[in-house]
């Protein structure tokens, strides 16, 4: 198993409850660094399936631009929602900076 797959693997463990806690911005990161670790790049839908629904929707968006900020990620394109409530407006797809 890789080292990207270890990580993936312990956590999602952790993440199967992480949108019940406050450390909920801490899971979501943990998650999107495996899955970029990975070789996978990743949507705020897929954080959402994977971490529940963080108790503030901004949450989700400080994530993400800390990582992008930060030299972790960028957007690599843009596609449509999935989710019913976002009526297929644009969602970014990040990859590896």
């Amino acid at each position: 198993m890789n080292t990207g797959q270890a990580i993936l693997e312990r956590a999602l463990e952790q993440l199967s409850w992480a949108s019940t806690w406050d450390d909920w911005p801490k899971y979501a990161e943990r998650f999107i660094r495996a899955e970029i670790a990975a070789g996978r790049v990743v949507d705020a839908d897929r954080v959402r399936e994977a971490c529940g629904d963080p108790s503030r929707p901004a949450m989700l968006g400080a994530v993400f631009r800390s990582l992008a900020q930060g030299g972790v990620i960028r957007r690599v394109t843009v596609r449509a929602a999935d989710r019913p409530s976002r009526r297929a407006g644009l969602l970014s797809v990040w990859g590896p900076s």
